[in-house]
This record gives structure tokens, C-alpha cells and sequence, in this order.
């Protein structure tokens, strides 16, 4: 299987994606990312790798400076049918009219809303679309979560 990662991070939350890749691959995902952070906008190598996605994981944090690549990547996997979870950090910039779909917010301070938002969508109810990518890709973005709720994340 695999995952499709599009982030948008402070440059002091990189190990996140260390972290996130290393939860994938126990899940058995390889990862696919688009590493050309010069593009604003939705580059034909990002439609052919999401394309080739069974899942989607965004991230955005605060003061960050590629959210609008990363919801435009968001739209374009949601658009396409492949199951997609978005991790969005509370009080950031973005067009509420944009969010809709799986996504999550986030507070570093105090993290537990989001991981219990996160375990109820990780709990099958029945065999619908929205539970796929929670029981795909839940158990990495609670790490992610940790991780970025760490006191020295938050310095």
C-alpha cells in the first residue's frame, strides 16, 4: 500500500515526518512525497503520485507557508476518491470554507480533544468510506500528535 504525505511545518516540527513515515512503514505503507515546496499550486507529479495513493495524509501547522499547496493536494486526493485525513493546528490561517472532509484540528497545549476525536474515528461503526483512512492512517497521526504536543515542540 501506499500513502501519499503533503505537509506544511514549521521548520522546528521536520522530525514529525520521520516519525510519520516510521508509523506508516510499521503499517506497511511506502511513502510518496512531493518534495518541490517552490510550487504553490497542484504540480502534475502530485496528481500522478496521489492518483497512485490508497491514502492521503496532510499535516499543516501553524506559521507555516505551504497550506494552500497542501489543501489544494487534499482537494485533489478528495475530488479523486482516495481515502484522505487532513491534521490541521488550531488557530491557523485558512479559509473555514475549504475545510470539509476528514480533517482533524489540533491544540499543542492541550492535545486531547484531537486524539479523542481520532479514537472514535479509528472505531468502526460500519463499513463506510470516512472509516478507511482513520483505521489506515489513525494510529500515525496520534503520534504526530504527541509528538508535535511535546514541551520541547512548543518552545
Amino acid at each position: 500500500m501506499r500513502a501519499f504525505v503533503s505537509y506544511s511545518l514549521n521548520d522546528r516540527d521536520e522530525l514529525v515526518m520521520a516519525l510519520l513515515s516510521a508509523k506508516l512503514r510499521e503499517k506497511g505503507f511506502s511513502i510518496a512525497m512531493n518534495y518541490d515546496f517552490s510550487s504553490f499550486v497542484l504540480t502534475p507529479m502530485s496528481q500522478r503520485m496521489i492518483n497512485e495513493a490508497n491514502l492521503f495524509i496532510g499535516i499543516i501547522t501553524k506559521n507555516s507557508i505551504n497550506r494552500e499547496r497542501v489543501i489544494k493536494e487534499w482537494d485533489y486526493a478528495k475530488s479523486n476518491n482516495i481515502p484522505n485525513i487532513l491534521l490541521l493546528e488550531e488557530n491557523m490561517q485558512v479559509d473555514n470554507r475549504l475545510l470539509q472532509g476528514n480533517y482533524v484540528v489540533f491544540n499543542r497545549k492541550n492535545p486531547k480533544n484531537a486524539v479523542d476525536e481520532i479514537n472514535r474515528r479509528m472505531l468502526p461503526k460500519n463499513a463506510t468510506e470516512e472509516f478507511l483512512p482513520w483505521a489506515l492512517g489513525g494510529a500515525a497521526l496520534l503520534a504526530v500528535i504527541g509528538l508535535l504536543s511535546s514541551p520541547s515542540s512548543r518552545r
